[in-house]
């Protein structure tokens, strides 16, 4: 109904009034009869004991009575504009209270296992990545327009990107729920990603330290790979909606256009470097030559790390990688069990097999987490892939 407001619902008009029904207490409510039969009826108290808090707080309000039936506000309300009015200044913004009392208030009846399902992480994760962006970037502190009205919270925003990361939803799923628009869900996702990237990037993204890699060093020396810093591997991302004119540049084994993700990991599935925008036409090893891991290598500047392999001192880390890499001093690939009879080197294969895999490991459970990375791509340029 044209003028309603859309959450004008009687469950928000709340007043303090007796919960009595017909004489009986909320505690002592006794049984009703229905057709000549004493029953328990909880849902039918409930229904009353709410219609007479509605009457009772209409009448403290605006003078209307218990014989003008106010009870259904999509067929009464309509003639009331002064009343929805008063509303609309008193509940500006009635969806975020009620989704906030639902999602991230601390009586929530969500628990913490039903949040993390909701939002594939913990809710305390969630809250503080929505107080971080707040405090910090304008775009998502809620604002009111020319007309007083408070436009989208920080928790819509926030809500419906990582709904839409999280489930892989379109733009305009969450529409009904978060109240945003199709342009407005893009441009928002857009610059939380960025914000993301931005405000956590130098945590989260970040090289290995020194006191990182001596913990990464003792624990895969642990494991039969002294010197060893991590597993390197590639994955693909399907892009659908790939222009036209770059589709054959993106398109390669899978058939289908795609862009290549670089990353390196280590036992903990911590994400050490990314490197994410190159086409889907090029192998892993062609992405490694446009990749920056080994920058400081080539600039001079040497990683800081030692160790001994046997009676030798190395002072050059490498990584696990299949078998399409270069065979470079930094890189110990897995061979083929065919090409050797040998036991110890077959040992050594399997082993070599067995610890690269966690980057492969990263991946299955990024893509579980965040199932957008399992549909295929459907919006967005290149450009604001590779910012985001």
């Amino acid at each position: 109904m044209k003028g309603v407001h859309p959450n004008f619902h009687v469950s928000v008009l709340r007043k303090a009034v007796p919960d009595t029904i017909e004489g009986r207490t909320a505690a002592e409510p006794g049984p009703i009869e229905v057709e000549g039969e004493e029953e328990w009826e909880v849902e039918e108290i409930l229904d009353c004991r709410r219609k007479r808090r509605t009457l009772e707080y209409l009448v403290g309000w605006k003078g209307y009575g218990p014989d003008e039936n106010l009870w259904e506000p999509a067929i009464n309300l309509k003639h009331c504009q002064d009343l929805l009015e008063q509303f609309n200044k008193r509940f500006p913004n009635a969806a975020d209270g009620h989704r906030r009392s639902r999602r991230f208030n601390k009586s929530s009846r969500y628990n913490s296992r039903d949040f993390c399902q909701r939002f594939c992480m913990e809710r305390g994760l969630v809250v503080r990545i929505i107080e971080d962006l707040t405090k910090n970037y304008p775009y998502f502190v809620q604002k009111a327009d020319c007309t007083g009205k408070l436009g989208l919270s920080p928790h819509q925003k926030i809500t419906a990107a990582i709904q839409q990361l999280a489930y892989g939803l379109p733009l305009d799923a969450t529409d009904e729920y978060c109240r945003l628009a199709e342009t407005t869900a893009r441009q928002n996702m857009e610059v939380f990603c960025g914000a993301i990237q931005e405000f956590h990037g130098p945590t989260y993204l970040r090289a290995p330290n020194d006191k990182d890699l001596k913990r990464i060093l003792e624990e895969n020396a642990a494991r039969g790979f002294p010197g060893c810093i991590g597993s390197l591997d590639c994955m693909h991302w399907a892009w659908k909606n790939c222009p036209t004119e770059s589709a054959g540049q993106f398109e390669g084994k899978e058939k289908t256009p795609t862009i290549v993700l670089e990353a390196t990991a280590t036992k903990d599935t911590w994400v050490w470097h990314c490197f994410f925008g190159t086409p889907g036409c090029l192998n892993d090893k062609n992405v490694l030559d446009r990749s920056p891991l080994f920058q400081s290598l080539l600039d001079g500047t040497p990683w800081g790390v030692e160790f001994q392999l046997g009676k030798n001192t190395y002072k050059m880390p490498y990584y696990l990688v299949d078998g399409i890499y270069n065979p470079w001093s930094t890189l110990i690939q897995s061979k083929s069990l065919s090409d050797t009879a040998d036991r110890a080197k077959k040992i050594f294969v399997k082993r070599q097999e067995s610890v690269q895999k966690d980057i492969e490991r990263t991946f299955g459970i990024l893509q579980f987490q965040f199932q957008i990375l399992k549909n295929q791509l459907c919006s967005g340029t290149r450009t604001t892939l590779q910012q985001s």
